[in-house]
């Protein structure tokens, strides 16, 4: 059985990458899944980043 997580610690969650400790916890995974899926070229939802000179 896990732990609950309340939701007035999820932003410190999502910033605790556990240094010392071989896990994450969920919310920090779900942070990491999220970037990696965004930064996917391979993703239909990719969006490169806009160059401030093609204006």
């Amino acid at each position: 059985m896990s732990k609950v997580i309340k939701p007035e610690d999820h932003k410190a969650n999502q910033a605790n990458d556990n240094k010392g400790t071989s896990g994450t916890n969920k919310q920090r995974q779900k942070v990491l899944d999220n970037r990696s899926q965004q930064l996917d070229s391979e993703n239909p939802k990719f969006k490169p980043k806009k160059d401030k000179e093609q204006k």
